[in-house]
């Protein structure tokens, strides 16, 4: 609000500032399994189905406000039966657009356990990008099956077993 005295108007507000530091991922174990088709018009597509399993703490040892990002694959092509869920409870479909943002308050100490699933159809490349920062993740595993060979984008990180599914 505004004060008027001697020297003139005073303006005073209130504002809270928001820390956000980055909590590193415990475990994160996603599957992917891939069908192919074709057109008809010499053209081929294919069909995903992710899940994926990621675990995080609240290291603090009081209750923290926490969020968790999940960003959805750059031109996956079509996108359906998104399903999210923290520690078993379904949460309320969102506007995908930027991926899937959740929210909340976590206790002191807890511990979480996020699941996402969804299937997509695309025509080119599909990739999967676990957030924008490179940082261990104590348990990572990542198994993808395909009925065909796989072509790996520049860049890309090559599977540590080949035998059956591709395993990272």
């Amino acid at each position: 609000g505004f004060k008027r005295d001697k020297g003139g108007i005073l303006y005073t507000r209130t504002y809270t500032v928001e820390n956000r530091i980055p909590v590193k991922l415990e475990a994160a174990d996603a599957s992917v399994d891939f069908e192919f088709g074709d057109t008809g018009a010499g053209k081929s597509y294919y069909r995903a189905a992710f899940t994926g399993k990621y675990r995080f703490s609240n290291p603090n040892d009081a209750p923290a406000r926490m969020q968790f990002t999940f960003p959805l694959p750059e031109g996956s092509g079509t996108l359906s039966d998104f399903e999210m869920s923290i520690n078993g409870k379904r949460l309320e479909q969102a506007d995908l657009e930027a991926g899937y943002i959740w929210a909340g308050s976590v206790d002191a100490k807890a511990r979480l356990e996020v699941v996402v699933k969804y299937r997509n159809q695309g025509a080119k490349t599909w990739s999967y990008r676990f957030g924008t920062r490179r940082e261990p993740i104590k348990d990572f595993k990542l198994r993808i099956a395909s009925p065909r060979s796989v072509s790996y984008l520049r860049g890309s990180l090559y599977p540590t077993n080949q035998t059956g599914a591709l395993e990272w």
